[in-house]
This record gives structure tokens, sequence and C-alpha cells, in this order.
């Protein structure tokens, strides 16, 4: 396999025993389903190819009018492991051809004439196949412009703008080489040095911009200081992968939010300065780049989740379309299934029911896409997106801090979400919101919530607190009002928690072993 540009002469010429050698997908047992993925990869591919050749078919509407773009098939059929197949595949000399044939292009090698120097070196061709193929294309939406002809992805924009634009071009070739590190694809020296030589470069380009910006910052300005000024967070507290406190998350490598749950953050002054240059810009709905308001949206989500603040940016165009065509449609859809929801309606606020209701209704969707063998296909995008707006709106409620069943409700809330839908490994936020909660928890009486939603929030306590001391507290609480109700049985407890948030494959595993030093009196 040679890169996108020419894969589909592979595909079509290579014998199917080597063909099953080169590319993860072909294990796939069901002939109709191979032919029906190789005929796509046939067809994208090859308008891959005419679009290089021709630099005005960048732009110009295609044919079928598909939104996606070339290399998003590839990606979508891939198993868990396959991305890694790729990463040898661009760290190899076949990568590094790719590279080659894809700058054969007249058209884009005439762009990328300043640049030309910085193209010959090996390391940077790599990096560019690594960004083109695996990071940019996992993060976008697969949303693009008002016209939804032309195809949105981060490898598109990737290979149109960057080679043109200096400042672009160096801010995302550190940002690859810096991700590539993160995520334990590549940590030697030369590469390190890479990053460092490209961020040199990247500053002294953004200095220039500064001095002569525009009213109006560009998009590519935006996007260099996104991608300049993160740095490894400290005291982050990081528990086992597969776990967050007593919880067992699914689709935690969706938007790689393993990675930005854990590595990265923005010094005050960096972020402030990116939150100023968005106001001058008019907010994220006016960012035009392909992908980087959706990216920009992603961060934030990021930033927000793990200070406990709300999100600095409003929804870019693609989520607010979300939550206002999509969510509400889902939301009535989930309230119209008759299935019993205990939560105190009349005492807490109507936006945090809504978020309630709108988890629930992410919830049903995840149960939809679970396969025979309990796994959740995480190829469709809308997932994330879903998550991500559900996150946001989380994010953005305001303290009732006259209302402690709100507060409360609001705490067990958060501790699910990180939990469970937008599934966050640094465990310092969680255990925030399980200190709050049973500070509300002692301050408030008995007969201010019901007994069976007050089993939900100590349940939710415990989970989060699962790894550490302060379990005891919650296990003790537990034991003493399951006793008072006389549930004395893990159905019986489990049929409580479904009444309000719970989604079995990540809550039921952590759940029985709280229960279980409920009983033992652990």
């Amino acid at each position: 396999m040679t890169g996108p540009a020419n894969s589909a002469g592979n595909l079509r010429d290579c014998p199917e025993g080597e063909m099953s050698d080169q590319l993860p997908w072909t294990k796939i047992e069901d002939p109709a389903e191979r032919r029906k993925v190789q005929n796509r990869l046939n067809k994208r591919a090859s308008r891959a190819r005419k679009n290089l050749q021709n630099s005005d078919s960048l732009s110009a509407p295609q044919a079928d009018g598909d939104t996606t773009s070339p290399w998003d098939p590839v990606l979508a059929v891939l198993p868990r492991s396959a991305n890694r197949d790729l990463l040898k595949e661009g760290l190899s000399a076949n990568g590094a051809r790719a590279f080659s044939s894809t700058l054969a292009s007249g058209s884009i090698l005439d762009q990328a004439k300043v640049l030309s120097p910085l193209m010959e070196n090996q390391l940077l061709r790599q990096i560019w196949w690594t960004g083109a193929n695996i990071l940019w294309p996992s993060l976008e939406e697969g949303e693009g412009p008002p016209n939804k002809a032309v195809p949105s992805s981060w490898a598109w924009s990737y290979t149109r703008h960057a080679f043109a634009d200096p400042l672009l071009f160096s801010s995302l070739a550190q940002a690859t080489g810096k991700a590539m590190c993160v995520m334990g694809h590549a940590s030697d020296r030369q590469l390190q040095r890479s990053i460092l030589e490209y961020e040199t470069k990247a500053l002294q380009h953004l200095r220039e911009e500064l001095d002569s910006m525009a009213p109006t910052p560009r998009d590519e300005l935006l996007f260099a200081v996104l991608m300049i000024f993160p740095r490894p967070r400290k005291n982050n507290v990081v528990r086992e992968k597969d776990r967050i406190g007593a919880f067992r998350p699914c689709l935690m490598t969706l938007q790689h939010i393993n990675h930005g749950s854990t590595g990265w953050s923005y010094d005050t002054p960096h972020w402030g300065a990116l939150q100023r240059l968005m106001q001058e810009k008019g907010g994220l709905d006016k960012v035009t780049m392909t992908g980087l308001g959706e990216f920009m949206q992603l961060i934030d989500l990021w930033q927000a989740s793990v200070h406990l603040d709300r999100p600095s940016f409003g929804l870019c165009r693609v989520y607010l379309e979300c939550e206002q065509e999509v969510l509400p449609l889902l939301r009535l859809y989930e309230q119209e299934q008759g299935e019993e929801f205990a939560f105190p309606a009349g005492a807490i606020g109507h936006d945090l029911l809504d978020v309630i209701w709108d988890i629930r209704s992410y919830l049903r969707l995840l149960h939809i896409l679970r396969t025979d063998t309990g796994a959740i296909d995480a190829s469709s995008k809308p997932l994330a997106r879903y998550r991500n707006v559900i996150q946001h709106r989380l994010l953005s409620l305001r303290k009732i801090e006259s209302n402690s069943t709100h507060e409360a409700c609001r705490m067990g809330v958060s501790i699910f979400a990180y939990g469970v839908t937008f599934p966050f490994q640094d465990m310092a936020p969680m255990v925030h919101y399980a200190g709050t909660l049973r500070q509300l928890l002692v301050g408030m009486k008995m007969l201010q919530l019901a007994n069976e939603f007050r089993l939900w929030l100590l349940m939710m306590g415990a989970m989060a607190m699962y790894d550490t001391e302060a379990v005891h507290w919650y296990v003790q609480e537990i034991r003493t009002l399951a006793s008072e109700m006389a549930v004395r049985t893990w159905p019986e407890l489990k049929g409580i928690m479904r009444q309000f948030l719970w989604f079995e494959p990540s809550c039921n595993e952590g759940a029985l072993e709280v229960w279980v030093l409920c009983l033992t009196g652990d």
C-alpha cells in the first residue's frame, strides 16, 4: 500500500492473499461486506487521485456530493488496532513514497515551493503522513462549510492549505509530532528535536502575524495559538486505563479523549489570549477553515472539563445545529418510551432536566450500536458530536446554591457523565464532584430526598471514590439506607439504579463491587 493517492490501483491489482497481509480490513469474513468495503475504497481513492492532479477540483463541487474525505472510509472500517498498522506504514519507506507521490502533483508543488527545503526532511514527511492519514481525520466531524459538496476533513485542509502557509505548516507539523509522542507512537530524540524546531518556526511566524494582524484574526492564527501553547499537565491523577473509579466506560479512544483528558492543558495567559482572539473573530461560527471550529470546540471542552469551568466558547455551527435540531427529537423519543424516570423533576431546574433526558437518549444510542460481542461501533461520528454537545450543556449549567436538591442532582449527573458519557481519565474532577456531593448530603435532611434518589446519589459517589479512603463513608451510607428500604439483593438494587441514569456495560461491574463491600461490612 503506497498511500491514499494510488491505493485504488493496488486494491485492484494485488493478489487476494497479499492484499490480506497489507490491509487489515480485508480480514472481514463476510465476502459481500468485503466487496462493499473494497468498492468504496477503490471509488474514493480514485477520486482522491484525480483531485490531487487538478488543484481546481479541490474547491469544485464533487459529482456525487460526497462530504467525506478520501481517507475517511479507510479509517471507518479498520479495526481498533489498525491505526497502529497505518502508522507503521507512514513511518516506512512506503509512507515517504506516498508523500512524494502526492507532491508530484504540479499544483500542490507550486504552492509549496517556499517550503520545499523542509519537504526534503524524511521525518517531516513521516509527520505529515501521520497527520493526514490518522490524527486529523479522527478528530474532524465530517461536516463541511455551507457548500456541502466540499469535502471536509483535516486531512483535506492539510493538503490544500498547509503547504502554502508557513504559519499553518509549522504549527501543524509540531502539533502532529507532539501528538505522536503523547500517543506513544514514537518518542525518539529526532522526533523531539523536530517538534522543537517547528515550534520555534511557528513562534517566529506567529510573531510576524501578530505584528501585522488585520482587525479580524485569520483562522490559521487561531490554530497556531491553539497548537503551540498546550503544556503537559502536572499532578493529574490517572487510574487504570480501562476504569474511571468503579466505572468501566466505553469509547474512551473516540476523538482521543483518553489523551485529551490526561496529557495537556493551557496556561491561563495563553488560554486568555485565545479567548480574546476568538472575541475579535466573532465566535466559532465565524471560523471558516474546514474542521477548525469543531476542533477548537473539542479542545475547549477538554479544558473546561479539566478545570470544572464553563466552556469558553459557544457552540459552533455544526454543534448548534445538533443542539437545536437533533437532540430535541432524540429527547422527545426517549420521553415517549415510557421507561421509569424517578428524578425529582419538580425540584430541579429545567436545563438540568433536559440534560438528563439527553444523556438517557445518548445511552439508548449506545445500546442500539452495541454489537453481538458487546462492543460499540465507534465509527459513527455523530456519537462524538452528541456527547460533546451534552457535555457542553452540562458544564454550562449554573449553580443554584439555594436549591440543595438541584445541586446534589447536578453533582450526581456530573459524576455519571465523567464516568460514562464523557469518560475522563483524570480523576480530579470526579473526586471533586463526589466530595461536594458528600457535603450536600450531610447537610440535607433525609426527608428532602426520596430514598431511591438518595440511594442513586450515594452509589454515584461510591463509584467515583472507589479507589480512595472516602469510599467507606459512601459504603456505610448505602448499607444503612438499603437496610431501611429492605433492599437485600443485587437485582433489587440494580432495578432502583435503572430508574435514574444507568448504563449496564459501564456501571454493573463496579456497582456490584460496591454492593459486595456493603454486604461484607468492609
